[in-house]
């Protein structure tokens, strides 16, 4: 123990540091606030909103599939077998990636901000959930390229040559897209543009696996 001080008055040379721990859901600066009366039932009417997206929708894609299908021909009709499944589970996967992945990271680039200019976030319930629904589902919806590619093959719109051709306008354009969808922060970016490129290349992949056969009628015309 250090001696104490001849006037009786504490220095700080002479104070010994205390680390002292608590829990932190006690802690005030990780507690979302609300500002506005009308948040909590705008909180609920999101997540609900969210939710039945979610539920919903292996029927609503079976429902855009099914209207697909009826500009196919008969014996492409089946492909759209294999598109329902495959559309849901790029769906799943892209909000998936989102949340167990990417918000890791842009919440911890973005909170950086906070510590250099020695602010404490103090984040509203209404700005925060529209924040974390938005990004699954920009990244759900945006993993549908590989399927929307082989649609466009398949209407004769594009072709093989054309992807092949202009892979670098078509990065340019994800990543500007990945732009949007995101927050203002290069990993959220990075971390959408990246896949979609891949996804991108695997759309490729599907048009020369699943070739569009040429329409009798083609042939009649030429």
């Amino acid at each position: 123990m250090p001696a104490a001080p001849p006037d009786g008055i504490a220095r700080r040379k002479d104070m010994v540091t205390v680390r002292m721990y608590h829990g932190v859901e006690d802690d005030p600066r990780v507690r979302v606030v609300g500002l506005d009366v009308s948040d909590p039932f705008v909180v609920w009417m999101k997540a609900s909103f969210v939710l039945g997206a979610i539920v919903s929708s292996p029927l609503v894609f079976y429902f855009v599939w099914s209207f697909v299908a009826v500009g196919l021909y008969p014996h492409e009709q089946r492909y759209v077998r294999i598109f329902l499944p495959f559309s849901i589970i790029l769906f799943l996967a892209g909000a998936a990636l989102a949340f167990f992945v990417v918000f890791k990271y842009v919440l911890a680039f973005l909170f950086t901000f906070f510590e250099w200019m020695g602010i404490d976030p103090d984040p509203r319930i209404n700005d925060w959930l529209t924040f974390v629904m938005v990004l699954p589902l920009g990244f759900g919806i945006s993993f549908q390229l590989p399927l929307v590619m082989l649609f466009l093959e398949r209407i004769g719109i594009f072709s093989i040559a054309t992807y092949l051709t202009n892979w670098r306008i078509s990065v340019l354009v994800i990543c500007f897209i990945a732009m949007v969808l995101t927050p203002s922060d290069p990993y959220s970016m990075m971390l959408m543009a990246g896949p979609l490129i891949a996804l991108y290349f695997f759309g490729i992949f599907l048009c020369r696996f699943m070739p569009r056969n040429k329409s009798p009628f083609e042939e009649a015309v030429a």
